[in-house]
């Protein structure tokens, strides 16, 4: 009985450590389309503006797609600034290989 207990405990352990935690914090009015585990859309794509915070989500895996740079993501509470770029940009976010653009034809959309 106790080591299936304690498969149990590792297990948990081990799932939660993959996922990812992520919020955001505009500096200048910014489209914003966030996608979290199962196609859930986290932030449907609204426009946020500065002084705005979203929450913290968690997810193993997020996609992300933003209008422009005007941004500041925290990834695992680590602040991310995002390169200036004339179109949208996306990401896709992973506890294990941080955050990765995203190439133009595969930004998800909220609409």
């Amino acid at each position: 009985h106790h080591a299936a207990t304690h498969a149990a405990t590792t297990h948990h352990a081990a799932a939660t450590s993959t996922l990812v935690a992520l919020s955001l914090r505009p500096t200048a009015a910014v489209y914003v389309c966030l996608i979290g585990d199962s196609g859930r859309k986290l932030i449907p794509g609204t426009e946020l503006h500065p002084g705005a915070t979203t929450p913290t989500f968690h997810a193993k895996r997020f996609e992300i797609t933003l209008g422009n740079a005007s941004v500041i993501m925290f990834v695992d509470g680590q602040a991310r600034t995002v390169p200036p770029s004339s179109q949208a940009i996306g990401y896709s976010i992973t506890k294990g290989g941080g955050r990765k653009p995203l190439p133009a034809g595969k930004l998800p959309t909220c609409t």
